[in-house]
C-alpha cells in the first residue's frame, strides 16, 4: 500500500492548525473552523510493503564450474568448456585431495575451498603446450624460409588446433580447484577427503552482500523504478536502515496463485550499510519513495475542495472564510501543493464543527478524497 510523509521546513514546522469560532446572531450555535496555515514544506509520495533479506546471491559449486541463484531472478551456470571438465572430474577418475572449506566459515573472494587430484589433467596441459610450442616453432621457421602459402596455412592450422587443445587441458586443471567467487559464508559442504566426489554441487556459499526483496502491490510497483531510495525497517533489530532499489521485477512473485486476492511483485533493495546482527530470513518494513515536491507551499489536502480540474480552499479572513481558487500540484492523502492562489501564512478551513448539523465535518464539509498522483498540470491535481 502507499504511505504519504510530509516534512516541513523547520522554521515554520511549529505553525501548523488551529479554531477559529464564529459566530452570526445572538440566537445563532457558533460554528468552529479547524484551520491550518498553508506553509512550505517537502510532499512525499512512498510506497509501503513488507520484505524479506536475502543474500544478493548463492553459490552450488561443483567441480568444474557453479550455478549461481540471485535474489529475485534465476540461476545461471558455468561456461560449456568448464562444464565438460566437472564431469571428467565427477566421473571417478580422480579423488578429493583437500577440503579447505567448513560449513559456517566465512571465506573471501578466490580463496580456494577444495581440490581433487590434478595429476592427469596436469600432465596433459604439459603434453598440449609442448605441442602448441612445436606447432609455433614449425610456423615460424616455415615463414622464415619463405615457405608456399600452402604450407604457411597448414602450420597455422596446427597452431589453430594446439591452441584449442591447450585451452581445454589449462579448463581441465581449473576444474580440480574450486574457489569462492565472491566473499561470502559457506553454508554446506557434501565433499570429504580421499574419495571421488559426487556429482552435482559439493559445496553451497551465500554473498555476504545481503539484500531486502519487497512484495510490492501490483497498483504500486509501476510507480516504483530502479535507483529510488528506499527506507528499511527490521524488526528484530529494532533499527532501520537506508537502501536503494536494484532490481525491478519482470513477473508477479511465485507465490502468488490465480485465487489470490492480493498480486504482488518483487522489488529488490540494495542496503548501504547493512546493521550488525542481519541474517537473512529477517523480515523489513520498506518504504519506497517514489515521488518529491522539495520546499513547496502546501496544506492539508482536507482544505481542497471544488472539482479536480477546479479545486478552490477556504481562507480566513476576519474571521469569515473566503472561497480562492488555487492551482494544484502533487498530492497525498495529507498533503497538496498549491502552485498558485495561496501565499504561505494564508490560514485555510480545513473542516467544520457546527453544533446545528454535525458534530464534526472535515475539509469544511467539503470532499476529503485519496489522491496519489503525480504534478498536476493546468490546475488539476495527478491522480492515479
Amino acid at each position: 500500500m502507499r504511505r504519504w510523509i510530509i516534512t516541513a521546513a523547520v522554521a515554520v514546522v511549529a505553525v501548523g492548525s488551529g479554531v477559529w469560532l464564529s459566530r452570526q446572531g445572538a440566537d445563532t450555535a457558533e460554528t468552529t473552523y479547524l484551520t491550518a496555515t498553508a506553509q512550505r514544506g517537502d510532499v512525499v509520495q512512498t510506497v509501503a510493503a513488507t520484505g524479506t533479506v536475502q543474500p544478493k546471491s548463492s553459490f552450488a559449486l561443483q567441480f568444474g564450474g557453479a550455478g549461481s541463484t540471485s535474489a529475485g531472478s534465476g540461476s545461471t551456470g558455468s561456461g560449456a568448456a568448464a562444464a565438460s571438465a566437472g564431469q571428467q572430474v565427477s566421473s571417478g577418475a580422480s579423488v578429493v585431495r583437500s577440503v579447505a572449506a567448513v560449513a559456517g566459515r566465512r571465506v573471501t573472494a578466490g580463496a580456494e575451498l577444495a581440490t581433487v587430484d590434478s595429476a592427469a589433467q596436469d600432465s596433459q596441459l604439459a603434453a598440449a603446450q609442448a605441442q602448441l610450442d612445436a606447432a609455433q616453432t614449425a610456423l615460424s621457421a616455415d615463414q622464415t624460409d619463405g615457405a608456399s602459402d600452402s604450407r604457411i596455412a597448414s602450420d597455422e592450422a596446427a597452431v589453430a588446433a594446439a591452441t584449442s587443445t591447450v585451452t581445454r587441458a589449462d579448463a581441465a586443471v581449473a576444474a580440480t580447484r574450486i574457489t569462492a567467487p565472491v566473499a561470502g559464508l559457506i553454508t554446506a559442504v557434501k565433499v570429504s577427503v580421499g574419495v571421488p566426489p559426487p556429482p552435482g554441487a559439493v559445496i553451497e556459499l551465500r554473498s555476504d552482500t545481503l539484500v531486502v526483496v519487497a512484495e510490492v502491490a501490483e497498483q504500486d510497483v509501476v510507480a516504483v523504478k530502479a535507483n529510488q531510495a528506499g527506507q528499511l525497517t527490521f524488526p528484530a533489530l529494532g533499527v532501520v536502515g537506508t537502501g536503494t532499489v536494484t532490481g525491478l521485477p519482470t513477473a508477479a512473485s511465485p507465490t502468488t496463485t490465480a485465487s489470490s486476492s492480493a498480486v504482488t511483485f518483487p522489488v529488490t533493495l540494495t542496503l548501504k550499510a547493512p546493521p550488525a546482527g542481519l541474517l537473512p530470513g529477517m523480515s523489513a518494513q520498506v518504504t519506497v519513495t517514489i515521488g518529491r515536491r522539495s520546499d513547496v507551499l502546501q496544506v492539508p489536502t482536507t482544505a481542497i475542495q471544488g472539482s479536480t480540474s477546479d479545486p478552490s480552499v477556504q481562507v480566513m479572513v476576519g474571521g469569515v472564510p473566503q472561497t480562492r481558487p488555487v492551482v494544484t500540484g502533487m498530492s497525498t492523502e495529507q498533503r497538496t501543493e498549491i502552485v498558485s492562489g495561496l501565499n504561505a501564512g494564508d490560514v485555510v478551513v480545513t473542516g467544520v464543527v457546527n453544533p446545528a448539523s454535525s458534530p464534526l465535518t472535515t475539509g469544511g464539509g467539503l470532499r476529503n478524497t485519496r489522491v496519489s498522483g503525480g504534478i498536476g498540470t493546468g490546475g488539476g491535481r495527478g491522480g492515479n
